[in-house]
């Protein structure tokens, strides 16, 4: 188990915290100092959920190269007048590539890459190896309802529950699902992906101006939708305008390689 360090510093502007190299941590953000909040991420995945205190907090659970990285893992956070900012990140410059062994049971096995020789698995077809990193990364992140959410991710994908604000979300290769059952003082959703799918959860009855975008994938709803007439189709995709319960609160959705779901709830 690596040993996490801290590092607090406190001036009359914000407060700022890292946290190198935790396993799993739990750590809270108090006395808000803005109702805006960026969150940034490269590998791990992130989990947003709105709640009704006046604070902020982080849970991580990381595994990386079966722990014997972990320190690679950082988490920053800085609460100023300007915004909060939320930064988790696994620094993969510092990381050795590792032979990771998928066992029969389930279960990882990991062996240096420098002089690895090929192991022999016979004939069975249920165990398999890969080389490289094996990142296991994930952040969850209670965050108040009021707050401005902007979220930005590479490879990591996000899941959102609950209502804020205002929130905003663009990830590079991951999915994003989200959920919306009620909008309280909710005035813009907007997801946008670039190489994965956006599959969101609504309350059938919430009354919003529905924009979905796609350039090479389909897009799919069971929900009772009608469509605007500045609906449009190119060589490159389509955009199509929906009006919800006659419009209300506005939502943008935008996959540019791959499909959007729009569904009344979850699937099986």
């Amino acid at each position: 188990m690596n040993i996490a360090k801290s590092i607090l510093a406190i001036s009359m502007s914000f407060f700022y915290i890292v946290v190198i190299g935790q396993s799993s941590d739990n750590i809270s953000i108090v006395n808000l100092k803005s109702e805006s909040v960026i969150i940034e991420s490269n590998y791990p995945d992130v989990e947003l959920k709105s709640w009704d205190r006046n604070e902020i907090k982080i849970e991580s659970a990381v595994t990386i190269n079966g722990e014997d990285h972990n320190g690679a893992y950082i988490l920053e956070t800085k609460n100023t007048s300007t915004g909060v900012y939320v930064d988790v990140k696994v620094d993969t410059k510092s990381l050795n590539k590792k032979v990771v062994v998928n066992n029969e049971d389930g279960s990882k096995s990991y062996f240096d890459f420098k002089g690895f020789d090929n192991l022999n698995f016979g004939e069975n077809d249920n165990v398999s190896m890969n080389i490289g990193y094996n990142i296991e990364a994930k952040v969850v992140i209670w965050l108040p309802e009021r707050m401005k959410v902007k979220v930005a991710t590479v490879y990591g994908d996000i899941q959102t529950t609950g209502s804020f604000a205002h929130l905003v979300i663009n990830s590079i290769y991951g999915m994003i699902e989200a959920e919306l059952m009620a909008v309280n003082k909710m005035n813009k959703l907007e997801l946008k992906s670039t190489y994965d799918i956006i599959d969101l959860t609504i309350n059938p009855k919430i009354e919003a101006d529905l924009k979905m975008s796609s350039s090479y994938g389909e897009m799919y709803s069971d929900l009772k939708l009608s469509s605007k007439s500045e609906t449009s189709n190119n060589q490159c995709g389509s955009t199509q305008n929906f009006v919800m319960n006659g419009g209300g609160m506005e939502i943008n959705l935008m996959s540019t390689y791959d499909n959007i779901y729009v569904r009344s709830r979850k699937s099986l």
